[in-house]
């Protein structure tokens, strides 16, 4: 009985042995999965941008608005990119953060674009936008109107 209890107890060490090194390179490609996992969670904000970029694209096929918000997702992607790349350096890399700034500005003048010209493409949607913005000037000139009628009345209290 004790000579199958050693040949078991033989068996299992050789698999742990054989095993060792598979667990190491699992164990280091899990941390960097980690740091990856943590990288993009930090990087919410961006990694949204690119996919709202690529969904609006998608809703505007064959139009130039779709290659301007297929292309600001791009750019967002290469923002995210490049921050990730940032955070593993040691020491601040100054061409890391010029090409996250400039691409993340990028992706939102092209978003800004998109916007433009979709609203040219839609008869009536410029109507829409003065509109909008006349009554959202309207309703800052109310809240300035209070405002300046409140202090009027605690000074003359």
């Amino acid at each position: 009985m004790e000579g199958r209890r050693e040949q078991v107890a033989e068996a299992q060490s050789g698999e742990i042995r054989e095993e060792a090194p598979l667990a190491l390179a699992l164990a280091q490609y899990n941390r960097v999965r980690i740091v990856l996992r943590d990288g993009l969670k930090d990087h919410q904000p961006f990694l949204l941008l690119a996919s709202l970029s690529f969904v609006i694209a998608s809703f505007l096929q064959g139009s130039s608005a779709a290659g301007l918000a297929a292309l600001a997702s791009v750019y967002f992607l290469g923002a995210v990119a490049f921050s990730i790349g940032q955070d593993f350096e040691k020491i601040p890399n100054l061409v890391l953060i010029v090409l996250f700034y400039s691409s993340a500005a990028t992706g939102f003048i092209l978003l800004l674009f998109v916007g433009f010209v979709i609203i040219v493409a839609v008869p009536g949607a410029a109507i829409g936008l003065v509109l909008a913005g006349s009554s959202g000037v309207f309703m800052l000139a109310v809240v300035f109107f209070f405002e300046a009628l409140r202090r009027f009345r605690r000074r003359m209290a």
